[in-house]
């Protein structure tokens, strides 16, 4: 909840209202979020479950005093949420009504109708995706901007989009848009009207001010709706400047002259930034802001902006009055996101919070004490009862007053109510565990000292009574042994309900793609492409299968975190990334899956980008997969491989794996099928392990040495796999990389796969075709060979799916071109190397003889001298096999045993005796078969033989 309020609300005083079942409203008001989540908890744990609200915007006071007439007189009351007690604003926000009154106007039928039209309204209209709210009937949308806007300024913007929305013909409630005193729901409160949880259905990021406004006016102008926005204009124009301010909250400026000069001598990050042309658009806003706030804000503006590839001198000063309009000094902070070495060296460290104070002459900078409170007791919540407690069981059961199951039955002809326990069980659904194939029954159980719990029971317990009581007593629900008969037919009664109700719920086990890739799995939420999205409970299997699969922080603080790689020397660390997201639309390549093989020497950052791949859908360690020997089996492989699906794979430090185990397991993930898995009952399950991603593993060795020690001729499997030598950087410090790798991700991991599905899934048709064009344009461009396939696929899914993140801001400013073009410079390495260790079929004779020397025999034959009888020079220890005929150069090779040898070294003997033939190393004329040891006292019957000649395999037995 702390997140969704700092992403929406400004800082400072926040109110909170609650309904009451009287429909009373009451304010209250509180200095920070912290009170806010205290007060929320303090709800929750009241269990009356109130409707719960926050304005949307923060207050200048705790409370004002407003004049009221009461019975005629004006007296003087405190109130809170009053239009004149309003401060700051920090998103836009419209309320989308959902209703099955066909007569009601303004309304949608469904959620999901409503969520798909406002899909539509964004994307015809190049808007943002907002963060949608399920308000437990309607739904709620946020915009929310990356700083917060005063009121005076939030108003017109507010009232030009709620133009627009009109103009439109787009179906919202427009008293909501342009209220900055509006009241709405607080996620993980409920409803009253129905019970319903409001919940966060989608997140997205905080958008660019000047972006957001940049919509809203262009928007505006095309539907010739005047608005009251301040218009951008240039500062070079005659006229006194605007009276300055800054925003900057703990510094109290009495020398507003700030000199560029001065800063520039004094800040290393604005110095780089100059140095670089402000190379970036995030870098360009937070420098300007500094310019903006100095006594030459046009020339130092020009200044750093200068050196920039595509700089335009009108460009830059109208970028200039936007942020000279829209905001105050840049903070030290923001710098140090773009510069973190630089402020990390900065002797100002902490004795200063903006760069404009070092540019003051004899500047005096007050940093007020902040009131320091003492740390508030943690407030440890229970579980929160989301289940009524009121309820009515099944004849001929009955609850008790205050809590329990009574049961009628009849003693000496009269009816008595018995108590078969004490407290509350009733059921709650019925789910269906996709892998198990096994549907059970949630109950919602109160025990003693008002401690409850959700209790899962398969149904088949109903017929096992004993593990049945011994599951429930396991919960801590103790059933008296007298009473266990009527408590079976209690739980018989009420199942048999929930059955004739409704289906059971899904317990989603695998992630990735289902209903003929119209729905997305991550975890417990399903993404539909229509924009709809629903959540399931998680069958317990992912628990084991996928672990650490899950959300914690914030996902701006992961976006601004994975920057870490948007540095020189780190194309491959970010092709990762792009293929990582890739993986989940590389089925609609045809292929079911590829690796990427990391190889490099240690501190290259293996390792570190596995982690980062795995930040994107949970926690970046407990996700990374144990590669040795010891760390599973392949079977265990095809289980993980199977419940991951499209999801990336990434198996840390496979050096240490047998040559063969690394084979298959290269194979199977490019094959994308595993075994299928044995119910508890014996028989074969419906559910068969399958996958289609794109993979990683990373080792210090070469996957394609490894290959060949196993195998003469891995060039098939080889091709699967695409190789990247990862380079040692001396960008980053090690400290850095240690704070990235174990701070960074481990707090901030689960949100940018949510937020990617969001957008990406309704745009699955756009982005399936894309891809598809780019396999078809990289092929042509750089001569690909259908044996290169799956390296193209990766490729061409990193380059369509990384532009989405890019456009989306999860990879905001990656050279998303520049790396791709890179990847393809790849590939003529990985085809020399594989050339290089490939074995040509003259070297499988070769090979063949040179470990067979046992089976030879090698004479010499006169062919004129009819009375000679050759003699073996060398005669086979074993079986004879070859025999070579040295004064002819002929060799006679026993074909059975070769191609058994080619069977064994995993070479295609067809192709081999092709080769062979076309080379004419095998004498095509010759009939076929012939007696090994002719001639000699090994002599034989005849066998199915090779000839071949030594000289055409430049083969020498001397």
């Amino acid at each position: 909840m702390r997140e969704f309020f700092e992403k929406i609300l400004p800082e400072g005083i926040l109110c909170i209202a609650t309904k009451d079942k009287t429909d009373k409203v009451k304010h209250h008001s509180y200095k920070d979020y912290k009170d806010v989540e205290a007060k929320l908890a303090t709800i929750n744990l009241a269990g009356d479950k109130p409707d719960v609200y926050f304005c949307v915007a923060s207050l200048s006071e705790l409370s004002i005093l407003v004049d009221k007439v009461d019975a005629g007189v004006t007296v003087k009351k405190r109130t809170i949420r009053s239009r004149r007690n309003i401060s700051q604003l920090k998103s836009l926000f419209v309320d989308l009504d959902v209703s099955t009154d066909p007569n009601k106007k303004g309304a949608y039928t469904s959620q999901r109708e409503a969520i798909k039209s406002l899909r539509n309204f964004c994307t015809d209209n190049e808007f943002p995706l907002p963060v949608l709210v399920s308000s437990g009937g309607g739904v709620h949308a946020y915009w929310p901007f990356r700083d917060a806007l005063d009121v005076a300024e939030w108003l017109p913007v507010a009232k030009a989009f709620k133009d627009i929305l009109v103009r439109k013909e787009f179906k919202f409630d427009p008293a909501v848009t342009s209220d900055c005193t509006r009241l709405l729901r607080v996620p993980g409160t409920f409803n009253s009207k129905n019970g319903n949880e409001v919940k966060i259905l989608e997140d997205a990021i905080p958008i660019d001010n000047d972006a957001l406004l940049d919509h809203v006016e262009r928007l505006s102008k095309s539907l010739g709706i005047v608005t009251d926005i301040p218009s951008v204009s240039t500062l070079d124009i005659p006229g006194q400047r605007p009276e300055r301010f800054c925003k900057t909250p703990d510094v109290e400026l009495k020398y507003p002259d700030s000199d560029f000069k001065k800063i520039l001598g004094q800040c290393e990050a604005i110095r780089l930034a100059k140095e670089s042309g402000c190379e970036g658009e995030p870098v360009w806003k937070d420098v300007l802001g500094v310019c903006a706030r100095t006594t030459t804000p046009e020339a130092s503006t020009i200044e750093v902006s200068e050196k920039h590839r595509n700089y335009n001198k009108d460009a830059a000063l109208a970028k200039l009055a936007q942020r000279y309009q829209s905001t105050g000094a840049t903070l030290c902070g923001s710098l140090a996101v773009h510069f973190p070495n630089a402020c990390k060296r900065c002797a100002h460290q902490g004795r200063i919070t903006s760069p404009i104070v070092l540019g003051f002459a004899n500047a005096i900078q007050i940093v007020p004490p902040k009131d320091v409170a003492p740390e508030e007791a943690s407030v440890k919540q229970k579980p929160v009862d989301r289940h009524a407690p009121e309820f009515e069981p099944l004849p001929p059961f009955h609850r008790k007053e205050g809590g329990g199951i009574m049961h009628k039955v009849k003693i000496d002809n009269t009816e008595k109510l018995l108590t078969l326990y004490e407290y509350d069980l009733y059921p709650v659904k019925r789910t269906y565990d996709e892998t198990s194939e096994v549907t059970s029954s949630e109950w919602y159980a109160a025990l003693p000292h008002k401690e409850h719990k959700i209790i899962r029971l398969k149904n088949s317990l109903i017929h096992e009574p004993k593990e049945l009581f011994k599951t429930l007593a396991d919960k801590g629900v103790m059933i008296k042994t007298r009473n266990k008969n009527s408590m079976i037919e209690y739980f018989d009664m009420y199942i048999q309900q929930l059955q004739s109700q409704k289906p059971p719920e899904i317990s989603l086990s695998r992630q990735g793609w289902r209903h003929g890739n119209n729905s997305f799995v991550l975890a417990d939420t399903i993404y539909h492409t229509d924009g709809y999205v629903e959540t399931h409970s998680m069958a317990k299997s992912v628990e084991n299968d996928i672990r650490g699969l899950g959300v914690k922080g914030s996902l701006r603080r992961w976006a601004d975190a994975i920057q870490f790689f948007n540095v020189a020397d780190h194309e491959a660390h970010r092709f990762c990334l792009y293929a990582a997201f890739g993986s989940l639309f590389f089925h609609t390549t045809g292929h079911k899956g590829a690796l990427i093989y990391l190889s490099g020497k240690s501190g290259c950052g293996k390792s570190t980008v596995q982690k980062a791949i795995n930040s994107i859908w949970g926690h970046p360690s407990e996700m990374l997969i144990n590669g040795t020997n010891s760390g599973m089996t392949i079977n265990a492989f095809y289980g993980i491989m199977s419940a991951y699906n499209n999801i990336p794979v990434c198996l840390d430090e496979v050096s240490n794996l047998r040559p063969d185990i690394f084979m298959d397991m290269a194979l199977a993930i490019s094959q994308g099928t595993g075994k299928r898995r044995s119910g508890q009952d014996g028989r074969l399950s419906q559910l068969i392990e399958n996958w289609a991603n794109v993979s990683f593993a990373s080792s210090n060795s070469d996957a394609y040495l490894t290959m060949a020690r196993e195998k003469d001729d891995y060039s098939a499997a080889a091709m699967r796999v695409f190789q990247i030598y990862m380079k040692v950087s001396k960008v980053h410090s090690k400290l850095e990389a240690d704070k990235f790798a174990n701070i960074d991700l481990p707090d901030n991991y689960g949100k940018a796969g949510r937020a990617f599905l969001g957008k990406a899934v309704p745009k699955y048709d756009a982005i399936r075709s894309a891809i598809l064009k780019e396999i078809d344009r990289l092929g042509s461009a750089y001569n690909v060979t259908s044996a290169e396939r799956f390296w193209i696929a990766i490729i061409a899914c990193a380059k369509v799916v990384g532009s989405v993140c890019r456009d989306i801001e999860l990879l905001k400013d990656f050279p998303v071109e520049r790396d791709i073009d890179w990847a393809m410079s790849q590939i003529a390495r990985l085809r020399e190397q594989i050339s290089d260790t490939a074995v040509s079929p003259k070297e499988v004779v070769v090979a063949y003889l040179n470990t067979h020397l046992d089976q030879m025999i090698i004479l010499n034959v006169s062919k004129g001298d009819t009375d000679y009888t050759p003699r073996p020079s060398v005669a086979p220890r074993v079986s004879l096999n070859i025999r070579y005929e040295k004064d002819a150069r002929v060799i006679y090779i026993n074909k059975n045993q070769f191609k058994m040898y080619c069977e064994e070294k995993g070479h295609n003997f067809a192709s081999v005796e092709y080769a062979l033939i076309q080379s004419r190393v095998i004498d095509a004329s010759f009939g076929g078969f012939k007696n090994l040891g002719s001639g000699t006292d090994y002599a034989t019957g005849n066998t199915r033989c090779y000839k071949m000649s030594a000289d055409k395999l430049e083969y020498d037995t001397d």
